[in-house]
């Protein structure tokens, strides 16, 4: 039974590639771009809401949903002969545990250690990442769209990125500019999210809302405006077992 519930399963996810092979003939058609945040916040918002009638855990549901999202628009770049690049928006620099973030334009990265003059160094969290569209969409659920003084710093990581999904990466090798990073795991959000703003947190938990972080594979040098891409070329190289956490 459960092995011909997952073959419907695979049938409805070809129909739904298909469809979405037809959506991408329409937006190239009139010149429109491959990513509609707002229809993407929309479509969570209606299939979440569904998933709770049926007793489905939503941050599950969440992590499905934002897969699939992920896979359409690579999809629709592979038939505009695109290749998926995202861009760095801004660069954060930590000068120590609950200190300010500096904003820089450039930063040096050491390959196994981190940043240059960033708090944290060695172990896997070399380097946090967070999307930027997410950002934008925590602010919305809380009720502080567009609010100043809730600028991306806050989430106190180093890199603001868009265009690229970091949901379900860990092991995946991101490169920036000619930088690669290899994403260890999932930047879970504390209770520090909470003082930024109340229920926060809570927003941010689910599907990687909280961003990524990372082991740098590469010296070199980042700067906001660096295209972003995922390394798939390759097997990526086997560092848990040999960083500490």
């Amino acid at each position: 039974m459960i092995d011909a519930l997952d073959r419907d399963l695979l049938r409805l996810m070809a129909k739904r590639i298909a469809l979405v092979s037809e959506v991408a003939a329409v937006k190239h058609q009139h010149g429109l771009g491959i990513r509609d945040g707002a229809r993407e916040r929309d479509l969570l918002r209606d299939r979440l809401a569904y998933a709770n009638t049926l007793g489905l855990p939503s941050a599950e549901i969440e992590s499905i949903f934002r897969v699939l999202m992920q896979y359409s628009r690579d999809h629709q770049a592979a038939l505009r002969h695109d290749v998926p690049v995202g861009v760095v928006e801004q660069i954060w620099l930590k000068r120590a545990r609950r200190a300010p973030m500096d904003p820089v334009t450039t930063a040096r990265v050491r390959a196994q250690r981190g940043l240059v003059g960033n708090a944290n160094q060695g172990g896997r969290r070399q380097i946090t990442l967070l999307e930027a569209e997410r950002w934008a969409e925590h602010l919305v659920a809380v009720g502080r769209d567009g609010d100043p003084t809730l600028s991306p710093a806050r989430r106190r990581a180093n890199v603001l990125v868009r265009g690229v999904s970091l949901v379900n990466s860990r092991g995946r090798v991101l490169c920036i500019g000619a930088v690669r990073i290899q994403i260890a795991g999932e930047t879970k959000p504390c209770h520090q999210m909470d003082e930024v703003c109340p229920g926060l947190q809570a927003v941010m938990r689910p599907a990687w809302g909280g961003g990524a972080f990372g082991i740098i594979l590469d010296d070199g040098d980042i700067a906001v405006g660096d295209p972003i891409r995922w390394d798939d070329s390759s097997d990526a190289p086997s560092l848990f077992d040999h960083v500490p956490a």
